[in-house]
């Protein structure tokens, strides 16, 4: 589901942190600059136990170098979120 659907009405932004103990993924340069950012595995399984309650769910795609957004499709309304984990 791309993250503009014809079918939706109504977009809703959200944007939540998050603190797991998940793996740190991010991934940065040799000089210290982030390349991406950390919270990939986080947001692949919340997204997997939102999409196992049978809800329209679009691509987990990175928001620059600081999180990932993805968008679930709720009736005809859209909710944007963007995660990010604090380091």
């Amino acid at each position: 589901m791309p993250h503009r659907q014809v079918g939706i009405k109504e977009m809703i932004k959200t944007h939540l942190a998050f603190q797991a103990d998940f793996p740190n993924d991010s991934v940065s340069a040799k000089e210290g600059n982030q390349i991406r950012a950390g919270g990939r595995e986080l947001a692949e399984f919340l997204i997997s136990n939102i999409k196992g309650r049978g809800y329209e769910v679009s691509s987990i795609d990175p928001n620059l170098f600081y999180g990932w957004e993805v968008t679930v499709e709720l009736s005809s309304r859209g909710i944007w979120n963007l995660l990010y984990c604090k380091q």
